[in-house]
C-alpha cells in the first residue's frame, strides 16, 4: 500500500492531479511489490497450518451444533 500510494503522488505530480494515470501506475506498483515480496517471503510453518486447520474444524463442528440446536 505505501509502495503504491508513493507511487500514485508521484503520478500526480507528473501527469497532474486530475489525470488517471497516476492510479494505474499506483495499481501496477502496489501489484509488483505484493507478488515479489509473496515470492520472498518464505512459507508458513506447517505447526502453524496444523493449529489454523485446527481452528476451522472446530468452527465448522460449533456451526453445525448451532443449526441442529
Amino acid at each position: 500500500m505505501i509502495a503504491g500510494t508513493i507511487a500514485v503522488v508521484i503520478g500526480m505530480f507528473w501527469f497532474g492531479p486530475l489525470e488517471n494515470e497516476p492510479i494505474y501506475i499506483g495499481l501496477g506498483t502496489s501489484l509488483v511489490v505484493f507478488v515479489v515480496v509473496s515470492l520472498l517471503t518464505p512459507p508458513t510453518p506447517e505447526p502453524i497450518w496444523q493449529a489454523w486447520r485446527g481452528r476451522l474444524a472446530a468452527r465448522k463442528t460449533s456451526d453445525r451444533e448451532v443449526e441442529a440446536a
